[in-house]
């Protein structure tokens, strides 16, 4: 185990945590997180799903919760379970319990992205990268410069979205499940409101009807960008509520 994942380890949650407690413990613990090869290629029993679950986890209590929502406890779970994380709310008059998935929008071409970052220090944002060669004989990776462009993280998004809300499409979520699709949005756009708007157009015509849940959110994290969009979804997709 490297230093980062017995940092993540000892840091490790075991009990439920407000907004602001859990949004604190983060924080600190990533800025404590070497970022190493590992970390940038967010590979390692502990530091995947710090990057992939309990990261997104953070932004979306922020942006759904807010830091004001004193009631509110999560809690991040790791392991084969159907969920990563259960949010309590307890200032509705009937105390509610929900399970949240999250799942990064990417592809392959973003890992061999991240290898070329590693290697060469940068990267550009946009733009084929492109992997030839084999593990036994080594592996080269090029990247086209000339090809960045801000413009095409949008349809780009809307790509990698619609792909894993195909590939979710045959699994059933239970009651008071949340699925969370998040997309990392690279340095240095940012998203202006009519990117939002026409995100949230594309996902109600060709997404919300393809996923099995109770509420639907797409999550868009990046160092200028930080929004939450939530997608209505059709009654006939709705898990059935248990009788209480």
């Amino acid at each position: 185990m490297n230093c980062a994942e017995e940092i993540i380890r000892q840091r490790l949650p075991s009990r439920w945590r407000s907004v602001q407690e859990y949004i604190r413990w983060f924080d600190e613990t990533e800025s404590l997180v070497p970022t190493c090869k590992a970390f940038h290629l967010r590979q390692g029993r502990l530091l995947k799903p710090f990057l992939r679950e309990m990261l997104p986890l953070r932004h979306f209590l922020a942006n759904k919760m807010g830091l004001n929502a004193t009631r509110v406890f999560c809690k991040p779970y790791l392991g084969n379970q159907p969920y990563d994380a259960r949010i309590i709310d307890l200032s509705q008059r009937l105390m509610r319990c929900n399970q949240i998935e999250f799942t990064e929008a990417v592809n392959e071409e973003d890992h061999w992205r991240d290898v070329y970052c590693c290697e060469h220090g940068s990267v550009p944002i946009t733009g084929p990268i492109k992997k030839s060669g084999t593990k036994r004989k080594g592996i080269a990776i090029t990247a086209d410069w000339g090809a960045s462009r801000s413009s095409e993280i949008l349809p780009r998004a809307k790509k990698l979205i619609k792909k894993v809300a195909r590939n979710k499409s045959k699994k059933t979520y239970g009651p008071r499940t949340w699925f969370v699709i998040w997309f990392h949005v690279p340095v240095p756009t940012h998203f202006q409101h009519e990117d939002v708007r026409e995100l949230r157009r594309f996902a109600v015509k060709h997404i919300a009807s393809m996923v099995n849940t109770e509420k639907l959110f797409v999550l868009f994290i990046g160092s200028r960008t930080e929004e939450l969009v939530e997608i209505p979804i059709p009654d006939a997709k709705r898990p059935l509520k248990p009788d209480l």
